[in-house]
């Protein structure tokens, strides 16, 4: 029994050495390629939240979620006004026709670190540079077509911003009705997910 003890203690304290230099060469490693800093072992939700505060979120009585990025977040091509990414420059020119895009992650402007920024919206804005159009990013990750409804009814509608295109990309989000059935779906809407 005390042999067997030992060899635990061992394979433990190898192991556990073994991590140590992976993670330690690792560190190094991401820090020599001039690559984020992921943390050394463990690292807690407020530092990486810290680094990225475009994916901040709080919660809203409508829409479950909306940015809670404080002004902090840092978006290519564009900047933040409240939960919408608006590309181009900051003039506030609200004659402008808007071009308005609603979506799940796969439109969001605030994940910034996905495709370094480089969403559809973004790369729209820069196709239409010149003719005279707000693009305007209104897509959240984790959004559904109606929780999309439930934004264009709230709040797009109330923008200032002459609006005659809106653009929506999302379905993917709508598989998980089964799991989550929402109330703002119909029955048979829910049963035809199912199927």
């Amino acid at each position: 029994m005390l042999r067997l003890t030992k060899t635990i203690i061992i394979n433990l304290l190898l192991f556990c050495i073994i991590v140590l230099i992976i993670e330690t060469i690792c560190f190094f490693g991401r820090l020599a390629l001039d690559k984020a800093n992921v943390g050394y072992i463990y690292r807690t939700d407020s530092q990486i939240l810290a680094e990225l505060p475009c994916v901040l979120m709080k919660t809203h009585p409508i829409l479950g979620h909306i940015p809670d990025h404080k002004n902090k977040c840092d978006i290519k091509g564009g900047y933040a006004e409240d939960s919408y990414v608006l590309y181009g420059n900051k003039d506030k020119n609200i004659d402008r026709p808007a071009i308005i895009t609603l979506g799940g992650s796969t439109t969001s402007g605030f994940y910034q670190h996905y495709a370094e920024g480089d969403t559809y919206p973004f790369l729209l804005s820069q196709l239409v540079k010149g003719e005279g159009y707000q693009i305007i990013n209104g897509g959240h990750g984790g959004y559904s077509s109606s929780q999309e409804l439930l934004k264009l009814s709230t709040e797009v509608r109330a923008l200032k911003y002459k609006t005659p295109i809106i653009i929506s990309l999302n379905g993917i989000n709508d598989l998980y009705v089964p799991d989550h059935p929402n109330p703002f779906l119909d029955d048979r809407v829910q049963i035809m997910m199912l199927l």
